[in-house]
């Protein structure tokens, strides 16, 4: 229902502005774009080591440190140039990356005596919708040149469940020693596995952009596009799972909270694709 409000709103905009006639790129006003995205978690990774937590992936059924080197996506748009200088438009695009719990020292038993000691990075898809206006110099000749885009929308943050492999460390209280043992979420459905998938909720944001675009003729119906976005997430996700006494439910809250600081400190990507003109 929100899309579609939006939508309408966005439609009700540009209506009155299209009866323009002098501008285009050879006349071509419509848009439809198509790029691809990436970033290095910079920010990500340091606010996830300050609070604790340990990343690592999995290599022949062990567990090896690693970082979360390269975020990537996807973004495709549509729009209209309602005057030289400006377009309205719309982008619908998803994100690749991998998220690690910020604490990992959680029990799986009420003795206390089986802890998490290292998890597999968890790998996170998000998808964006953003309505977009463009604003170029009063003698561009949009899509055509360099524009400045602003937009304001939302995004939704997934854990996707898959097979997993974690590392718990088993105490013996009589011999103070310890064990350590590799599981996967597959193993058996006796185990307490970390996370609770059925209770593991989407983490949703606010999203502000800011996105610096240059399109370079390549033909009279293509340009090539890259430039450079900036994106302040916002919003809590509230849940009590932190608190519950159910040990499995402490760790899901715990992934909720990584997935939200992971969307929170996610600034900055570069872009490249092509525009198709119309």
């Amino acid at each position: 229902m929100k899309l579609l409000v939006t939508l309408l709103l966005f439609i009700s905009v540009a209506s009155p502005l299209m009866s323009q006639k002098d501008h285009g790129y050879y006349g071509n006003k419509a848009i439809i774009q198509i790029e691809g995205l990436a970033n290095y978690p910079f920010f990500s990774n340091i606010i996830s080591k300050e609070l604790g937590g340990e990343s690592y992936k999995s290599v022949n059924n062990s567990l090896v440190s690693s970082k979360d080197r390269l975020n990537c996506g996807y973004r495709a748009t549509v729009g209209y140039a309602v005057k030289r200088n400006i377009a309205l438009l719309f982008e619908v695009g998803q994100d690749f990356s991998n998220v690690f719990p910020t604490r990992t020292s959680i029990s799986l038993d009420p003795n206390f005596s089986s802890d998490i000691s290292k998890h597999e990075m968890l790998d996170i898809v998000t998808t964006s919708f953003i309505p977009k206006i463009e604003i170029a110099p009063s003698k561009a000749l949009l899509p055509m040149g360099i524009g400045h885009q602003i937009g304001f929308g939302i995004a939704n943050s997934k854990v996707i469940e898959q097979d997993y492999l974690y590392e718990i460390q088993n105490y013996d209280y009589l011999t103070y020693t310890s064990t350590y043992e590799k599981l996967n979420y597959s193993d058996s459905e006796y185990d307490v596995d970390p996370i609770n998938f059925k209770k593991l909720i989407s983490v949703k944001k606010y999203v502000f952009l800011y996105a610096l675009s240059v399109r370079k003729p390549l033909t009279k119906n293509l340009l090539l596009n890259f430039g450079v976005r900036y994106t302040l997430n916002i919003g809590t996700n509230k849940t009590d799972l932190e608190d519950s006494y159910i040990l499995n439910d402490q760790y899901t809250g715990i992934v909720i909270r990584s997935v939200s600081n992971h969307r929170s400190s996610s600034i900055i990507n570069a872009n490249i694709g092509l525009t198709f003109v119309f």
